[in-house]
């Protein structure tokens, strides 16, 4: 019983608009969106711009160790939360 309100709790928190900070935030996303979305089209009409970048084995290393990085945080944060 108490999962149904927390899950109730969470889907309202989430798409709350009012004292969120969505309003804030929703015009600079809707623009960077809208840039590569142009961004994209154009690359698709000409085929002549190259965005390709090649992606070295330092960038992977650093994704790997970020990850680890993030499930440790979640790892010692829930720890410290059950303390």
């Amino acid at each position: 019983m108490a999962s149904d309100v927390e899950h109730k709790d969470f889907w309202s928190e989430a798409f709350a608009i009012r004292g969120s900070v969505t309003p804030l935030v929703l015009p600079r996303v809707l623009t960077f969106g809208a840039i590569a979305a142009l961004i994209w089209i154009a690359n698709e009409l000409t085929h002549e711009l190259d965005f390709h970048l090649a992606v070295a084995p330092y960038e992977v290393a650093g994704a790997v160790i970020g990850l680890l990085l993030v499930l440790r945080t979640n790892a010692g944060y829930d720890r410290w939360w059950e303390a």
